[in-house]
């Protein structure tokens, strides 16, 4: 046995860095599916947002504006924020909407929380007592109040059938 020559070192040297590179190109896969979620249970990065608000809904009957009581309450499923762009979506949401004594149940709810601007656009979906579909959009400014709780702004518009109402409303949310 003689001395390692710098030349065998540098073949010793690449083929570790072969064997290194080959274990990690083999083990990767593995390591990726051990880590995919099931699609029946929800994320675990998934947040709960419980959203109580008031306020006034305004609507025009025959050139006459009509203002009325407004409140609902809501519970939302949030999703994983997305960090690089400042944005957590809104999955999910159910609840109850009442302007003037008239519940409407809220199924679905869908929208973007923008973290850089505190602004949230929320679409929610559901159904009045009589079974007929509503929409209500909502633009909702917030602010931080320490802790998990925060509070908003909200304007928004509520569809049923033919008629339009506008929504002005002061919300606050608890973040669980």
């Amino acid at each position: 046995m003689g001395k390692i020559r710098l030349k065998d070192r540098r073949y010793a040297i690449a083929f570790i860095a072969a064997l290194c590179v080959l274990s990690l190109v083999l083990t990767m896969p593995m390591a990726v599916s051990a880590q995919e979620p099931s699609q029946e249970s929800p994320s675990a990065t998934d947040r709960l947002l419980i959203v109580k608000a008031r306020g006034v809904a305004i609507q025009r009957v025959e050139n006459d504006t009509v203002r009325m009581p407004a409140r609902f309450e809501l519970n939302l499923t949030l999703g994983p924020t997305r960090r690089r762009l400042g944005v957590t979506p809104v999955k999910d949401g159910e609840g109850t909407i009442e302007v003037n004594e008239t519940v409407y149940t809220v199924e679905n709810a869908r929208g973007i929380i923008l973290s850089d601007g505190h602004v949230a656009f929320i679409k929610l979906t559901g159904l009045d007592d009589t079974g007929e579909s509503i929409t209500l959009f909502i633009k909702a400014r917030y602010f931080w109040m320490g802790r998990q709780l925060y509070v908003a702004r909200a304007i928004g518009v509520l569809k049923t059938g033919e008629t339009n109402t506008l929504l002005l409303l002061r919300v606050k949310a608890l973040l669980i």
